[in-house]
């Protein structure tokens, strides 16, 4: 069988790579939000170049505009959702999750665990793309769209709630952003990385986010 070639969108740059594959599949997506791999064609290496060029007049230019705009929009959401952890977490006195959660923090609890569940069936799988949109419902779903919305006011305005409830909010912040941190590991490693030195190195007591367990 012939190689195939196959074309890598990255950013601002594109190259081409050939590999023996015996892939039925014509198209592969892995990391959608860094990188698009395409296959160009089932074709002898000798006839790359011509072929390349030819594709290069078809190939779709807004690819490589749109994964900046949604590595972009997710990197912000991320800081943006981790500025608001560290503003409500770095006063707390400990780190342990209480036994009495509340039924909001049980409910985030409880999806961060089936959502790590899903999650590493698909990484086992190898289903890397998979695994990132189990990750990504759980942030912008779950997390930001409903929970934070929920708990805010009770963040904003403590004097209404009791301490025993804006404690357990604010440990369930604490743990629920660490496990973000962990899921978006693979595909954001500097962010997350950088994210984890400035919120929970200390706390955690190890030297990289990479060392962690979920749990």
């Amino acid at each position: 069988m012939a190689p195939w070639i196959i074309r890598v969108f990255v950013r601002d740059f594109t190259r081409d790579i050939v590999l023996s594959v015996t892939e039925s599949n014509s198209i592969i997506y892995l990391f959608p939000s860094l990188i698009k791999l395409k296959f160009l064609s089932n074709i002898p290496i000798v006839e790359k170049q011509n072929n390349i060029e030819k594709q290069n007049n078809i190939i779709n230019k807004n690819t490589i505009k749109k994964i900046e705009i949604i590595d972009s929009k997710l990197q912000t959401k991320l800081w943006n959702a981790f500025r608001f952890i560290y503003e409500h977490i770095n006063e707390l006195n400990t780190f342990e999750k209480p036994k009495e959660l509340g039924t909001i923090n049980e409910w985030l609890c409880h999806q961060a665990h089936q959502t790590f569940i899903r999650y590493k069936e698909q990484l086992d799988k190898h289903e890397f793309s998979n695994a990132l949109n189990i990750a990504e419902r759980f942030f912008w779903q779950d997390f930001c769209d409903n929970y934070l919305e929920l708990v805010k006011d009770q963040l904003f305005n403590p004097a209404l709630y009791t301490l025993e409830l804006i404690a357990e909010t604010k440990a369930t912040l604490y743990h629920a952003g660490l496990s973000l941190l962990q899921l978006y590991a693979p595909y954001m490693s500097h962010c997350t990385e950088h994210l984890y030195e400035i919120i929970y190195k200390k706390t955690v007591g190890l030297p990289s986010l990479h060392l962690t367990q979920f749990n």
